[in-house]
């Protein structure tokens, strides 16, 4: 009891330094999309506004502080509509400067079925039949590029959603504070990526599928390659693939060990559509299975998807960053 009451305090005590560090990489991000876009200052400025209110959701529920009280006011009648409202209607920031209409529904659509499917609002953290439907309405419809808009942002729209329904309500995860914060995440994080590379190096250049090489980036586009592949690559993935995927293969199955290793297959085939020559590459559906393994593992270790986050960002940064060289 005493215990608790101390983390409690000590929560709230490094809640204003946690805002502070969340809003200035928040500016950061919004600064370098809206320098990086090749498009008129109004269409630069609706993007930043729509990524920093997309981005807002996902800061709060893993701020320890300001999670729980967010978790209590979707308990009550109408929040989750309301949530979806405003995710819809900062989204519509952007698709009204240059997209259309026609958009925003599609958009609306693709929250409007989740929230219906669990209309009950079903707070049992056990596997639910509704979730062999659910899960892929979350992911297919993004990865098949079947909902107009920018890449960036619906990526943060489907994290989101997917907060709302398995970290709010289902309580399935705790997202942790995205970024480690305890030497136990950093040490898992940046050890299964080390281990990773020991197997993925020699496999990647025997076979072609990359060579060393550092990318070509200005020192503005490193910064921005940064920060966008850690909050739009790895915690979206991480969230789905190890903290709401593996997360139900264990519970239903009681096997920690093969959900994770189930969950990596998943997370490999779901790269059949990324390719460096003729698709599928199996190469990058064997890597990607690898990787899983590495990333499911900093997450069944600590316990919060911090570690695993840390382990995908630092993969992709080695492969795009320093294994840029040609293809053969």
């Amino acid at each position: 009891m005493l215990e608790a009451v101390v983390t409690s305090h000590e929560d709230r005590a490094k809640a204003p330094r946690e805002a502070a560090l969340a809003a200035a990489a928040l500016l950061c991000s919004v600064g370098g999309l809206a320098l990086a876009l090749e498009a008129p200052w109004g269409e630069r400025l609706a993007l930043g506004l729509a990524f920093a209110g997309l981005s807002y959701p996902a800061l709060v529920f893993a701020l320890p502080a300001a999670g729980p009280g967010l978790r209590r006011w979707l308990e009550r009648p109408g929040s989750r509509g309301l949530y979806a409202a405003g995710l819809l209607a900062v989204f519509s920031v952007e698709r009204l400067v240059r997209g259309s209409a026609r958009d925003l529904a599609i958009a609306a659509l693709y929250l409007a079925v989740p929230l219906l499917l669990t209309a009950d609002r079903p707070s049992a953290p056990r596997p639910l039949w509704r979730d062999l439907a659910l899960v892929p309405l979350l992911w297919i419809p993004l990865e098949l590029h079947a909902v107009p808009g920018e890449a960036t942002l619906l990526r943060l729209l489907g994290l989101d959603l997917l907060l709302l329904l398995y970290a709010g309500e289902r309580r399935l995860c705790e997202p942790g504070r995205w970024l480690p914060s305890r030497r136990r995440e950093w040490l898992w994080g940046a050890g299964a990526w080390a281990v990773f590379l020991v197997a993925a190096i020699p496999f990647a250049t025997m076979t072609g599928f990359a060579h060393p090489g550092l990318s070509a980036r200005s020192p503005g586009g490193w910064l921005l390659f940064l920060v966008l592949t850690y909050w739009i690559v790895a915690v979206p993935e991480e969230a789905l693939f190890r903290g709401t995927i593996q997360e139900l293969l264990a519970r239903a199955w009681a096997r920690k060990l093969a959900a994770l290793v189930v969950a990596a297959v998943v997370f490999g085939l779901a790269h059949l559509d990324n390719h460096n020559g003729d698709p599928p590459d199996w190469r990058y559906v064997v890597l990607a299975t690898l990787a899983g393994i590495a990333y499911g593992t900093a997450y069944l270790r600590t316990g919060n998807l911090a570690a695993g986050s840390l382990t995908h960002f630092l993969v992709d940064v080695t492969w795009r960053g320093f294994f840029a060289g040609p293809h053969a």
